[in-house]
């Protein structure tokens, strides 16, 4: 399954998360350069992906290059030297942009930042509402 598929303006695939694809991992791509996109990966126990309620958070930095994936306010998962550069011009929520592998999930809430939040501020705020006190919130791109 897909639940979030992004393009660059080159039609390039520029953000996916497959939570998960077929094989029990989440994947986790963000930033493309024409020859391929910065991913990292991870097994999915059934714990983590159905039967209750989870917080994903996905971050990228391409300056330092950190890819990460957060399960719960915790770090579950991360990659060093992902450096691609994001442009991202198009987002689809629940499925693929060719609008298949549908998600078979619920989605409460989805936040997009333009800037990597910090492990504390994922688990300070993940069952919050955003607002402006929000340290972050001149960062907010679509909530």
């Amino acid at each position: 399954t897909t639940i979030i598929n992004g393009l660059g303006a080159n039609g390039e695939r520029d953000r996916n998360i497959h939570l998960p694809w077929g094989n029990g991992q989440v994947y986790w791509d963000c930033g493309a350069d024409g020859d391929g996109y910065d991913r990292i990966n991870k097994s999915a126990s059934t714990m983590d992906l159905g039967g209750q309620w989870n917080h994903w958070a996905f971050t990228k930095n391409a300056t330092s290059g950190d890819m990460k994936i957060y399960l719960n306010g915790k770090l579950w998962h991360s990659g060093v030297g992902k450096t691609k550069s994001i442009d991202l011009s198009n987002l689809v929520l629940g499925k693929s942009s060719s609008y298949a592998q549908n998600y078979k999930g619920s989605v409460d809430e989805l936040r997009v930042w333009d800037k990597a939040l910090t492990e504390n501020e994922i688990a300070d705020w993940m069952n919050i509402s955003i607002d402006a006190s929000h340290p972050n919130y001149k960062h907010l791109v679509a909530y």
